[in-house]
């Protein structure tokens, strides 16, 4: 449990910085986005705090607190961020890992969509699959395919994954046919991590 909680408490310093280095480009050339960047993390930090609470929080908590960040990343990015969203009903409830679905959206928005000239699309999905919860989050590359990134933030998403729930392919990046990433997080629907505490 305390190596869980270790892993968990790495993202935020992390997300954190990148949240405030897309102010900081704001402030001096368009000040009334950089105060609604400084609104929305206020709103990202609440959330990531309160998920701290538990290690595992209904799916929508988890929703709010991405929309909080991709608020942030849209009026940096602008028109060159298009966001698709497609919740299937029935899931609110579904219980997640805290802070696992951002860091799949920062990971597409930092490795592929800021560095496209062209609008690129990110789009969020959830549904039920075989008897599990299903969650994808798939960019389209932007104006030129995109390449697979696997960095720290997502090693340390998979460890917490697999402490949580055992050996398994719970998180897998492919790339997909609009010339983009799609990142697949596939957990149990009906149970909570075994072992753990809710």
């Amino acid at each position: 449990e305390t190596r869980l909680e270790a892993l968990a408490s790495q993202l935020n310093p992390h997300f954190m910085f990148n949240a405030l280095n897309s102010i900081a480009e704001m402030v001096h050339h368009d000040p009334r986005a950089a105060d609604r960047m400084l609104v929305g993390l206020g709103a990202l930090l609440r959330s990531s705090l309160d998920h701290q609470k538990s290690q595992l929080v209904p799916l929508r908590e988890e929703l709010a607190l991405l929309r909080h960040y991709l608020d942030i990343e849209k009026v940096r990015l602008g028109e060159r961020l298009q966001l698709a969203w497609s919740i299937a009903p029935g899931l609110d409830g579904v219980r997640v890992p805290p802070l696992v679905l951002q860091p799949l959206a920062e990971n597409a928005i930092v490795h592929a969509l800021s560095l496209r000239i062209l609008p690129g699309r990110l789009a969020i999905a959830a549904r039920r699959e075989a008897g599990q919860l299903v969650v994808e989050i798939a960019d389209d590359g932007g104006d030129r395919e995109s390449t697979v990134h696997h960095g720290s933030g997502l090693a340390n998403l998979r460890a917490r994954l697999e402490m949580l729930y055992g050996a398994g392919d719970w998180l897998r990046l492919s790339r997909n046919d609009r010339g983009g990433t799609t990142a697949r997080l596939v957990l149990p629907l009906d149970r909570p991590a075994p072992g753990r505490r809710a």
